[in-house]
């Protein structure tokens, strides 16, 4: 698929939100994080889908209608031991669920890995969203429930984890966390919402949260110890 993307700057918030947004931008584009001088610009970094690296987040949204036609099932997911285990399917882009898939088989003597959530519609993430906000108030939605289009479920290359009979939100404690951490870069993956690096991602730490960006962009993240934000902010 080549697809031309035309990534938004800034989303759909409120007068008041893109205020505070594009103060938090300044300071962080101060830090060699974004690259983009100009407030709530639209991103040149990647012009088509076809790089695994493109970003997507607070500051660059996915034009709504956005969907990649090469979406494979996944053949690795949860079925037990987290109350997000269904018998729905899940799906991902075909490199990324190739690449996850060769990491499951390969960990499989360390850690028995599944998947719990990936790619998600347009519609799916702002109910999402729009339903947490509504019962938890907009500051707890916003910290752990990206808005429609600035989702990377929405790109088809994130891929949410637990292990078989472990919730998904503790697998940091179990013993096999330790080789996902290790290994993940060399089939393409980054850890999207590391600890520490809340400022730098607008979201509250995820240790079950995998994007997927291709193995040469997963090593530089991996030995330099940056997010995805502070790769684009250093080319």
């Amino acid at each position: 698929m080549i697809c031309a993307l035309v990534l938004s700057g800034c989303g759909p918030y409120s007068k008041a939100e893109k205020a505070q947004l594009r103060a938090d931008g300044v300071y962080l584009r101060a830090g060699g994080v974004y690259s983009q001088a100009k407030d709530c610009a639209h991103t040149d970094s990647v012009k088509k889908d076809t790089d695994p690296a493109y970003l997507v987040n607070k500051f660059y949204a996915l034009p709504k209608g956005y969907e990649p036609n090469d979406l494979e099932s996944i053949a690795s997911v949860c079925t037990v031991g987290d109350t997000g285990c269904n018998s729905d399917e899940l799906y991902l882009r075909k490199e990324a669920n190739s690449a996850f898939q060769k990491m499951v088989k390969s960990g499989k003597k360390h850690v028995k890995i599944v998947a719990i959530s990936g790619y998600r519609t347009y519609d799916y993430q702002l109910n999402l969203w729009t339903t947490n906000a509504q019962t938890y108030g907009q500051d707890y939605a916003d910290a752990y429930f990206a808005r429609a289009g600035q989702s990377e479920h929405n790109t088809g290359l994130a891929v949410d984890i637990t292990f078989n009979d472990h919730p998904f939100n503790e697998i940091e404690n179990y013993k096999g966390y330790n080789w996902i951490l290790k290994n993940m870069h060399t089939y393409g993956f980054i850890l999207r919402y590391p600890k520490e690096k809340e400022k730098v991602t607008r979201y509250n730490y995820e240790s079950w949260h995998l994007r997927y960006v291709g193995k040469k962009v997963a090593k530089t993240c991996f030995e330099k110890n940056w997010t995805l934000e502070e790769y684009w902010g250093n080319q």
